[in-house]
């Protein structure tokens, strides 16, 4: 049976976690520009120590802070699908096949990292719409355009820390950096989609409470 009482309110939440996803969104663009900067330096063909180091020294103190914000944005993102999960469930679904607790863990987990996390969104935001029907619903294009932008941000991620580990010579930096200013501004478009995704389910949810609640009241 529903349980309104054991629905906890997503907003606050919801609007911790899209402001670290805008903070992450503008650090990646911040590196960027700073890719985009070092790969003109290594056109040149030639640096001075005082431009390797002043290069390195703000290619590390932004990766200070993308590292900070990115890891404050997994949590929150980590402890919102755990909250969400279980909302549903208070708001009436069954047989979602996966539990908050999976829903979360399935991320760090090789291989089932590729596939889980995608089928737990699709079931949860299907089940934030109509609860006790989930499974009659359709998943919106959203979520998997959300999934396909993790999946290639996840690839082009690698791509660029392999080119980049592997740059012996300042042409090749220079190459290296340009694409991994593309991949930072990927990033952002990751953000944005994350964003919505996080938006349009938690106003499903808000809006399955009001419903539950109205149904409560009338049937008391």
């Amino acid at each position: 049976m529903p349980s309104l009482h054991a629905v906890r309110d997503l907003r606050g939440l919801t609007k911790a976690l899209l402001i670290l996803l805008s903070l992450d969104a503008a650090v990646s663009i911040v590196a960027a520009a700073s890719s985009l900067m070092q790969a003109q330096l290594m056109g040149l063909g030639y640096l001075t120590q005082a431009q390797a180091e002043a290069n390195d020294l703000r290619e590390g103190l932004i990766a200070l802070v993308w590292l900070v914000t990115f890891l404050a944005t997994v949590v929150a993102f980590c402890r919102w699908i755990f909250v969400a999960n279980k909302n549903v469930r208070a708001l009436g679904a069954r047989g979602l096949r996966a539990s908050p607790g999976w829903a979360v863990g399935s991320f760090f987990v090789p291989i089932a990292s590729l596939w889980i996390p995608f089928q737990a969104m699709k079931e949860l935001w299907l089940a934030s719409y109509q609860p006790a029907d989930w499974r009659g619903g359709t998943t919106a294009g959203l979520v998997r355009a959300w999934w396909a932008a993790w999946l290639v941000n996840w690839v082009l991620a690698n791509v660029s820390q392999h080119w980049m580990d592997a740059a012996d010579h300042p042409a090749a930096m220079a190459s290296a950096s340009y694409f991994q200013a593309f991949v930072k501004l990927f990033e952002v478009l990751l953000c944005l989609a994350a964003g919505l995704v996080v938006s349009r389910i938690t106003a499903a949810q808000v809006a399955s409470a009001d419903a539950l609640r109205a149904s409560e009241e009338a049937g008391g």
